[in-house]
């Protein structure tokens, strides 16, 4: 019986995994089942190149020449960033594990895109969790993107856009199957190649990708529907490009190291188009920063911008960091900020074993909090709706607890239930162990 797409991939990555280095294992992944997944599908010229790059994969015998000649042919026909594929090519080379070859030369990929990224999606986000933030800077957890989906509302024609798209996994979970125009902006020129990858893979035409900093790429005014992005956490932008400075005159800042997640903030206020909306990832710093910009930037968004402040547990990977969702309409109707605070276990299984460290937002947890969202309505311990007013009270500071006072419900286990349990794992040990003397 022959194994189905997703065995194939999570067996090729296994090997991936215990013979690359954890910077470049996910790349080498999309990369080799992007080869089969263009030969099986015959998207790319049947000559020499692809003949000797088919009986590569059959023989599971390394042809160096067909591989780098059959990425650059790859590179210039669906236009990557010049050498991205051939970087690719050169590490495989160099770590040469035809092992992987013969393992992906057991399926056909034709007419298989949808199945191969859904596959590739699960086996990197079970991945991620053993590389910690070396893929947190790839791809955003699927709790977060789950919520997000929810939240954003993605409509059709909607042009939609992530200012940090990193390999597109956080894009492709939020927009689905919904047909709209995507926008893509990211600086990694290795990230921008596996996201090609996986586009092209999954069959999607309506994504465009940018390669260069999103600061310092000038953005029309009135562009976007929906923005959706999660800056670097903690980074602080001290030197300015020309379009970072047009953008603080713009809001009539001064030239002052700020927060990139600030500068983010107000580069996804330009551009988003008269009612759009955005939701922007910011550090618990940025809540209660006593910094002028820092409390300049967070006036400036509650007295015209700001509808929600949400709270989560850490939903990254690698980090300790818990993530507050900012969303901002361009055109409020209201003059309030609801606040949720969502970091308790009612929403939360904090030891999901499917994400390790990173809490997985339970289908529960997302349905209340976008209750919340659409209701806006304060409800004790959970959420509240502040007045501009009472936010200008408090210094403009937008930490939760100065809005929802939290109850955080504490499990009673009694002496009894513990000599039970106890009992259990001792007998479970001494099963393991063998032995009856234990």
């Amino acid at each position: 019986m022959k194994n189905t797409i997703k065995e194939i991939i999570y067996s090729a990555a296994d090997l991936i995994k215990g013979s690359f280095p954890y910077e470049v294992y996910s790349d080498i992944c999309i990369y080799l089942i992007f080869l089969k997944y263009i030969l099986d599908n015959e998207k790319m010229p049947y000559d020499k190149t692809s003949f000797e790059l088919q009986r590569m994969f059959d023989r599971a015998e390394l042809n160096e020449e067909a591989l780098i000649n059959a990425s650059i042919s790859l590179e210039k026909q669906y236009e990557f960033p010049q050498n991205s594929l051939v970087d690719l090519a050169q590490m495989y080379i160099r770590f040469n594990k035809t092992k992987v070859l013969n393992n992906l030369s057991e399926i056909n990929f034709k007419k298989q895109g949808k199945e191969i990224v859904k596959a590739l999606k699960e086996m990197l986000y079970l991945s991620a969790k053993h590389f910690g933030r070396i893929m947190s800077d790839k791809m955003t957890s699927k709790p977060l993107s789950n919520l997000i989906k929810e939240l954003i509302d993605i409509g059709y024609k909607d042009h939609y856009a992530d200012f940090m798209y990193g390999m597109g996994i956080s894009t492709l979970e939020i927009v689905g199957d919904e047909k709209c125009c995507i926008t893509g902006y990211e600086r990694e020129r290795s990230s921008i190649a596996a996201a090609k990858m996986l586009l092209i893979i999954s069959e999607r035409r309506d994504v465009e990708l940018i390669l260069g900093d999103v600061l310092d790429i000038k953005i029309p005014e009135n562009s976007f529907d929906k923005i959706v992005t999660m800056p670097p956490l903690g980074v602080r932008v001290k030197e300015f490009s020309p379009a970072s400075i047009k953008l603080l005159d713009k809001f009539c800042l001064p030239k002052k190291p700020l927060k990139m997640d600030s500068l983010i903030l107000l580069k996804a206020i330009t551009a988003l188009k008269e009612r759009g909306t955005a939701i922007i990832s910011v550090t618990p710093n940025f809540l209660s920063s006593i910094a002028v910009m820092d409390k300049a930037v967070r006036k400036l968004i509650v007295e015209k911008y700001l509808k929600a402040v949400i709270q989560l547990p850490n939903l990254y990977y690698g980090t300790g960091v818990l993530p507050i969702l900012l969303v901002i309409e361009k055109s409020r109707q209201t003059n309030d900020v609801l606040f949720i605070n969502a970091e308790t276990n009612e929403f939360f299984d904090f030891f999901g074993k499917s994400y390790g460290p990173v809490a997985n937002l339970t289908r529960e947890g997302i349905v209340k909090i976008k209750e919340l969202y659409q209701t806006k309505k304060s409800e004790e311990g959970i959420s509240y709706v502040a007045t501009t007013e009472t936010i200008k009270e408090n210094n403009f500071l937008l930490t939760l607890a100065k809005y929802v006072k939290v109850k955080r419900k504490r499990e009673v286990i009694s002496n009894q239930e513990i000599d039970i349990r106890l009992r259990e794992l001792y007998s479970e040990l001494k099963e393991i162990l063998g032995r009856e003397d234990f």
